[in-house]
């Protein structure tokens, strides 16, 4: 498994064509004047790309958040996912 890219949003969502549509996207930091501070919503956009051996098993992503000083702000956050084998769409070059 290798991780294509990774990115914080303020929102995000996938279409039922797959594609992504992303507002307020790739920010690291939240930065402010006064504590304690709010960040009301935040989207994680993450794409995976799964060999063929990886598919129908089950991983876990474990997301921390951490402080400049690398203390963790969180529990982490376990999420347990199992990619599904999709079949090559015909319309790609390169693609059989």
């Amino acid at each position: 498994m290798r991780l294509a890219y990774a990115f914080t949003a303020n929102a995000a969502e996938v279409s039922p064509d797959g594609k992504i549509y992303i507002l307020g996207g790739d920010w690291d930091r939240i930065s402010t004047a006064s504590l304690p501070v709010s960040q009301p919503a935040m989207a994680l956009v993450m794409k995976f790309e799964v060999q063929p051996t990886e598919c129908d098993q089950d991983h876990e992503l474990r997301v921390e958040l951490i402080d400049m000083d690398g203390v963790r702000l969180n529990e982490s956050i376990i999420l347990p996912f199992r990619p599904h084998a999709m079949s090559a769409p015909t319309n790609r070059p390169g693609w059989s």
